[in-house]
């Protein structure tokens, strides 16, 4: 029975290993920071986690503007404004890909008869969407909205569908609240005509997309003639999730072949002044190294080949650093571990990992608790593909005190 002891080291700056940040997610916007006239898209405004201005969509026929003259709420709201064509013009605006429950509320108007069979093909519509492509429709998961020969309240969740409790008329403002959970793709939502005070609340699942889709951005369209006048508003966009979670960030990755300090096991390292080699602090310079993983001998499958292992020491101490430049952006690691025949693991001097190893303290001639081969051990093919999601994988395998095979690698 091959035996084996190791203790290993990932060090990272400032980072707690599992740790979740959570931090509200919330994203206003009333347009009040814009100057009157001018087209807000493309300048920084409003307040909050929004992640870009407001940006054109591809549907182009027409203008963006900032009314005062015609606000909802307040001294301004954003107008739109059409030139007969058969796309509209459309803007969107992102905010943080959110996968948490989340409230969207806007309030809306048309001064044009959004509902007139007369060309173009007319539409007011505020879209919740997942991304933010460039076309309005794309990806969009519930649309609220009035279209040509249309009176009543509409709304797209996959499919159409609209009320009577709710009807179109012209300068009337309309308030919609809609809470929704990406998790399983249910909604609620409250339309209201703020004018006379009609109402209704609707409760059921979109079709589209997937269960845990991120959201992503809301947009704003309007379809209708050319001519002073001809124009929908929008006013008072909030986008809020109290329990929102950050998406994992791409890095800080290490893989197979990284460099790696080493220090052959024939004595535990030395203490520095207070600071064990666990310890973020240690000075690793006067280590073996920095050298490619995986560590080991006698598998054909390792970076760094330990030929005088053999009969001489149970263990291989390494080390890796790597920096993380914003602490909040990290949701979590995620650490896997190929090995042969056990292995420990410290982050930033606290062990996080003790696999196939005893208790208590480990020393650089601690045998391993039992046998256990590496994915690769004994010339076994390469493993099976890792996750493509962003993650730590480090693997070891070690001397034993009566094989010739050792071998450790990181991933």
């Amino acid at each position: 029975m091959k035996r084996f002891g190791i203790v290993c080291i990932v060090c990272v700056a400032s980072m707690l290993l599992d740790s979740v940040s959570r931090a509200q997610l919330l994203a206003t916007e009333n347009f009040q920071s814009y100057s009157g006239g001018t087209d807000p898209v493309g300048v920084a405004g409003g307040a909050g986690d929004w992640i870009a201005p407001w940006g054109y969509n591809t549907q182009a026929d027409g203008g963006v503007f900032i009314s005062s003259a015609s606000k909802i709420d307040d001294t301004k709201s954003v107008g739109l404004f059409g030139s007969a064509g058969s796309s509209g013009r459309s803007i969107s605006r992102p905010f943080p890909a959110c996968t948490n429950t989340l409230t969207i509320s806007f309030s809306m108007r048309a001064d044009v008869n959004a509902i007139s069979m007369n060309a173009p093909t007319r539409r007011m519509a505020f879209t919740v969407r997942a991304g933010n492509a460039a076309s309005h429709f794309t990806d969009q998961r519930l649309s609220f909205f009035f279209s040509a020969g249309v009176t009543n309240f509409q709304w797209y969740d996959g499919v159409n569908r609209s009320t009577n409790a709710v009807l179109f008329a012209v300068n009337h403002v309309y308030d919609v609240n809609v809470a929704m959970n990406p998790a399983n793709r249910g909604y609620t939502f409250t339309a209201s005509n703020r004018n006379n005070g009609t109402w209704f609340t609707y409760t059921g699942t979109w079709s589209v997309g997937f269960d845990g889709e991120a959201m992503g951005s809301v947009a704003f369209m309007m379809r209708g003639p050319s001519g002073a006048g001809q124009d929908a508003f929008l006013d008072t966009v909030s986008v809020s999730a109290p329990d929102y979670v950050p998406p994992p960030v791409p890095g800080p990755a290490i893989r197979e072949g990284d460099l790696w300090r080493y220090f052959k096991g024939t004595s535990t390292p030395t203490n520095q002044s207070g600071n064990e080699w666990t310890s973020l602090a240690y000075n690793d310079t006067a280590w073996l190294g920095p050298s490619p993983s995986g560590f080991g001998m006698g598998d054909c499958d390792d970076g760094t080949v330990l030929g005088d292992m053999q009969n001489n020491y149970l263990s291989v101490y390494t080390r890796k650093t790597f920096v993380v430049t914003n602490k909040a952006e990290i949701s979590h690691l995620t650490l896997g571990i190929d090995y042969d025949d056990g292995a420990v693991v410290y982050l930033n001097g606290v062990e996080v990992q003790r696999l196939n190893m005893p208790g208590g303290v480990i020393l650089h001639n601690t045998a391993a608790s039992g046998n256990h081969e590496a994915s690769r051990g004994e010339g076994r093919p390469h493993p099976i593909p890792r996750s493509s999601t962003p993650w730590i994988r480090t693997c070891w395998s070690m001397v034993p005190t009566s094989s010739p095979l050792p071998d450790t690698t990181f991933r």
